[in-house]
Protein backbone atom coordinates (compact mmCIF):
# COMPACT_ATOMS: atom_id res chain seq x y z
CA UNK A 1 0.00 0.00 0.00
CA UNK A 2 2.72 2.46 1.04
CA UNK A 3 4.80 1.60 -2.03
CA UNK A 4 1.84 2.16 -4.35
CA UNK A 5 1.28 5.59 -2.77
CA UNK A 6 4.94 6.45 -3.31
CA UNK A 7 4.74 5.21 -6.91
CA UNK A 8 1.70 7.42 -7.51
CA UNK A 9 3.58 10.32 -5.92
CA UNK A 10 6.54 9.78 -8.27
CA UNK A 11 4.26 9.57 -11.31
CA UNK A 12 2.50 12.80 -10.35
CA UNK A 13 5.73 14.76 -9.96
CA UNK A 14 6.97 13.43 -13.32
CA UNK A 15 3.73 14.46 -15.03
CA UNK A 16 3.82 17.92 -13.44
CA UNK A 17 7.49 18.31 -14.34
CA UNK A 18 6.70 17.51 -17.99
CA UNK A 19 5.60 21.18 -18.26
CA UNK A 20 9.29 22.10 -17.99
CA UNK A 21 11.63 22.33 -20.96
CA UNK A 22 9.31 23.68 -23.66
CA UNK A 23 9.86 27.43 -23.29
CA UNK A 24 12.78 29.07 -21.51
CA UNK A 25 10.67 32.07 -20.43
CA UNK A 26 8.06 29.74 -18.90
CA UNK A 27 10.69 27.71 -17.07
CA UNK A 28 12.17 30.91 -15.62
CA UNK A 29 8.71 32.14 -14.61
CA UNK A 30 7.96 28.84 -12.85
CA UNK A 31 11.35 28.92 -11.09
CA UNK A 32 10.99 32.55 -10.02
CA UNK A 33 7.44 32.19 -8.70
CA UNK A 34 8.12 28.80 -7.08
CA UNK A 35 11.09 30.22 -5.20
CA UNK A 36 10.46 33.95 -4.84
CA UNK A 37 6.74 34.41 -4.29
CA UNK A 38 7.02 33.18 -0.70
CA UNK A 39 8.97 36.36 0.12
CA UNK A 40 5.68 38.23 -0.04
CA UNK A 41 4.82 36.66 3.33
CA UNK A 42 7.28 38.80 5.35
CA UNK A 43 6.32 41.86 3.27
CA UNK A 44 2.66 41.32 4.17
CA UNK A 45 3.49 40.71 7.84
CA UNK A 46 5.65 43.85 8.06
CA UNK A 47 2.85 45.83 6.42
CA UNK A 48 0.38 44.40 8.92
CA UNK A 49 2.67 45.30 11.84
CA UNK A 50 2.81 48.96 10.86
CA UNK A 51 -0.80 49.19 9.65
CA UNK A 52 -2.28 50.10 13.02
CA UNK A 53 -1.72 49.71 16.73
CA UNK A 54 -4.39 47.01 16.79
CA UNK A 55 -2.64 44.81 14.23
CA UNK A 56 0.50 44.08 16.29
CA UNK A 57 -0.82 41.09 18.23
CA UNK A 58 -2.51 39.48 15.17
CA UNK A 59 0.74 39.90 13.21
CA UNK A 60 2.69 38.10 15.93
CA UNK A 61 0.09 35.35 16.13
CA UNK A 62 0.33 34.74 12.38
CA UNK A 63 4.15 34.83 12.57
CA UNK A 64 4.30 32.34 15.44
CA UNK A 65 1.77 30.13 13.66
CA UNK A 66 4.27 29.82 10.81
CA UNK A 67 7.33 29.38 13.02
CA UNK A 68 6.00 26.56 15.23
CA UNK A 69 5.29 23.94 12.54
CA UNK A 70 8.17 25.01 10.29
CA UNK A 71 10.93 24.93 12.91
CA UNK A 72 9.48 22.39 15.34
CA UNK A 73 7.02 19.94 13.76
CA UNK A 74 8.86 19.58 10.44
CA UNK A 75 12.31 19.23 12.01
CA UNK A 76 11.10 16.56 14.44
CA UNK A 77 9.47 14.67 11.60
CA UNK A 78 12.51 14.85 9.33
CA UNK A 79 15.00 13.78 11.99
CA UNK A 80 13.02 11.10 13.78
CA UNK A 81 10.39 9.70 11.40
CA UNK A 82 11.25 9.92 7.71
CA UNK A 83 13.99 11.57 5.69
CA UNK A 84 12.88 11.76 2.06
CA UNK A 85 15.24 13.19 -0.57
CA UNK A 86 14.01 15.63 -3.19
CA UNK A 87 12.53 14.34 -6.47
CA UNK A 88 15.34 15.67 -8.67
CA UNK A 89 17.83 13.50 -6.73
CA UNK A 90 15.82 10.28 -7.26
CA UNK A 91 17.38 7.78 -9.66
CA UNK A 92 14.11 6.07 -10.58
CA UNK A 93 12.30 9.13 -12.00
CA UNK A 94 13.18 11.65 -14.68
CA UNK A 95 13.07 15.27 -13.50
CA UNK A 96 14.20 18.37 -15.36
CA UNK A 97 15.67 20.70 -12.78
CA UNK A 98 15.11 24.42 -13.37
CA UNK A 99 15.10 25.61 -9.77
CA UNK A 100 18.33 25.17 -7.84
CA UNK A 101 17.73 23.87 -4.36
CA UNK A 102 20.15 22.25 -1.96
CA UNK A 103 19.62 18.48 -1.94
CA UNK A 104 18.18 18.18 1.55
CA UNK A 105 14.92 16.69 2.82
CA UNK A 106 11.73 16.93 0.82
CA UNK A 107 9.04 15.73 3.25
CA UNK A 108 7.18 17.69 4.50
CA UNK A 109 7.47 20.86 2.43
CA UNK A 110 8.58 23.85 4.51
CA UNK A 111 7.03 26.25 1.99
CA UNK A 112 3.67 24.48 2.15
CA UNK A 113 3.91 24.35 5.94
CA UNK A 114 4.59 28.06 6.30
CA UNK A 115 1.97 29.12 3.76
CA UNK A 116 -0.72 26.84 5.19
CA UNK A 117 0.04 28.03 8.73
CA UNK A 118 -0.15 31.75 7.97
CA UNK A 119 -3.26 31.25 5.84
CA UNK A 120 -5.15 29.30 8.50
CA UNK A 121 -3.96 31.66 11.26
CA UNK A 122 -5.17 34.72 9.35
CA UNK A 123 -8.61 33.20 8.85
CA UNK A 124 -8.81 32.03 12.48
CA UNK A 125 -8.24 35.53 13.81
CA UNK A 126 -10.57 37.18 11.32
CA UNK A 127 -8.04 38.74 8.94
CA UNK A 128 -9.77 37.32 5.89
CA UNK A 129 -8.26 39.64 3.27
CA UNK A 130 -4.77 38.73 4.47
CA UNK A 131 -5.81 35.08 4.56
CA UNK A 132 -6.95 35.21 0.92
CA UNK A 133 -3.62 36.75 -0.10
CA UNK A 134 -1.71 34.01 1.71
CA UNK A 135 -3.96 31.35 0.19
CA UNK A 136 -3.37 32.65 -3.33
CA UNK A 137 0.38 32.76 -2.80
CA UNK A 138 0.28 29.30 -1.25
CA UNK A 139 -1.60 27.69 -4.13
CA UNK A 140 0.80 29.10 -6.72
CA UNK A 141 3.95 28.27 -4.76
CA UNK A 142 2.86 24.74 -3.85
CA UNK A 143 1.89 23.82 -7.40
CA UNK A 144 5.12 25.24 -8.80
CA UNK A 145 7.26 23.45 -6.20
CA UNK A 146 5.92 20.19 -7.66
CA UNK A 147 6.19 21.35 -11.30
CA UNK A 148 9.83 22.34 -10.81
CA UNK A 149 10.63 18.97 -9.22
CA UNK A 150 11.54 20.33 -5.79
CA UNK A 151 8.72 18.46 -4.02
CA UNK A 152 6.44 15.48 -4.44
CA UNK A 153 2.69 16.12 -4.08
CA UNK A 154 2.64 14.26 -0.75
CA UNK A 155 5.32 16.62 0.57
CA UNK A 156 2.89 19.46 -0.10
CA UNK A 157 -0.03 17.63 1.55
CA UNK A 158 2.08 16.86 4.63
CA UNK A 159 3.19 20.49 4.79
CA UNK A 160 -0.41 21.68 4.65
CA UNK A 161 -1.33 19.31 7.50
CA UNK A 162 1.68 20.41 9.57
CA UNK A 163 0.98 24.11 8.97
CA UNK A 164 -2.72 23.79 9.74
CA UNK A 165 -1.97 21.94 12.97
CA UNK A 166 0.58 24.59 13.95
CA UNK A 167 -1.90 27.41 13.33
CA UNK A 168 -4.52 25.71 15.51
CA UNK A 169 -2.04 25.03 18.32
CA UNK A 170 -0.96 28.69 18.36
CA UNK A 171 -4.62 29.78 18.22
CA UNK A 172 -5.53 27.54 21.16
CA UNK A 173 -2.56 28.90 23.16
CA UNK A 174 -3.25 32.54 22.26
CA UNK A 175 -4.00 33.52 25.89
CA UNK A 176 -0.65 32.54 27.42
CA UNK A 177 1.23 33.47 24.25
CA UNK A 178 -0.29 36.96 24.32
CA UNK A 179 0.59 37.43 27.99
CA UNK A 180 4.11 35.99 27.97
CA UNK A 181 5.35 36.53 24.41
CA UNK A 182 3.29 38.89 22.25
CA UNK A 183 2.77 41.67 24.81
CA UNK A 184 6.45 41.75 25.90
CA UNK A 185 7.53 41.91 22.24
CA UNK A 186 5.05 44.72 21.53
CA UNK A 187 6.17 46.63 24.65
CA UNK A 188 9.82 46.28 23.64
CA UNK A 189 9.00 47.43 20.11
CA UNK A 190 7.26 50.51 21.53
CA UNK A 191 10.33 51.38 23.60
CA UNK A 192 12.56 51.31 20.51
CA UNK A 193 9.95 53.12 18.40
CA UNK A 194 9.04 50.15 16.18
CA UNK A 195 5.44 49.94 17.30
Amino acid sequence: MFNSILNWDSQMVEKANSLIGHYVWLDKTFAYLGMGLVYLVPVILISMWFYSRYSKQPTLQILFSGILPWFVFNKLFQHFIWFRPRPYTAADISIQEVLFHRPDYSFPSDHATLLAAVTVAAFLIGYKKVGWWFLGIGIIVCILRVVTGVHYPLDIVAGIVSGTLGAYVVYWLRGPLTKYIYNPIINLAKKIHLA
